[in-house]
């Protein structure tokens, strides 16, 4: 299956303001608990509300059929944001990237390149495979490792430079915002240019 026309910039951002609402009141704990957190209570709380007003509203579609979400998707969530906030550290150990729009765009697509390729490496191997909600449920058995950790990189890349500086006034306002419009920007480049994700 090639997913030729994707939108998701609404389903992104009911997911990253209540991470967000989240990660502002555990981000005083260590790294992993944190991540754990966030993505055990964030994604789970993000599902419900998602799958709630999909039933009056089209959030997410996957080649204009309209996508509701499984719960398990969380546990696949949790295990990417604590490989994805360990990357983050891992760089910023060994590269000096300054606190600017380029330096945080820089940190936002080599840690979630980083992050994606290690994660649905293991995902392609493993047995317990996402499932998506449609008028047919479509079960993700492999996707292309590159091409999807290339959207997601670039998704990170252009979320992080505008979430950062905001969450030094509100958390909500901060994923809310990011959302928008690096959802708006990473779904306008994929669905007008051939870098395609495969699902089998």
């Amino acid at each position: 299956m090639i997913i030729e026309k994707l939108r998701i910039t609404p389903t992104l951002i009911i997911f990253e303001t209540i991470t967000l609402i989240v990660l502002d009141f555990v981000k005083s704990f260590n790294i992993i608990l944190s991540a754990l957190l966030v993505g055990i209570i964030g994604t789970l709380a993000a599902i419900i509300v998602h799958n709630l007003l999909s039933n009056s509203f089209t959030l997410m579609s996957i080649n204009k059929e309209k996508i509701k979400l499984n719960y398990s998707l969380s546990l696949f969530i949790t295990i990417f944001l604590i490989v994805l906030f360990l990357a983050q550290n891992l760089i910023l150990y060994f590269l000096y990237l300054p606190n600017n729009i380029l330096g945080n765009f820089s940190l936002g697509f080599l840690s979630a390149f980083l992050a994606s390729i290690l994660c649905l490496s293991g995902y392609n191997i493993q047995p317990f495979k996402i499932k998506l909600i449609g008028s047919k449920d479509i079960i993700i058995k492999k996707t292309n490792i590159l091409n999807t950790s290339l959207l997601i990189a670039l998704y990170e890349a252009f979320i992080l430079p505008i979430m950062i500086p905001l969450m030094q006034i509100n958390f909500a306002l901060a994923g809310f915002t990011s959302a928008l419009i690096a959802g708006l920007i990473v779904t306008t480049l994929y669905n007008n240019t051939n870098l395609k994700i495969r699902w089998k």
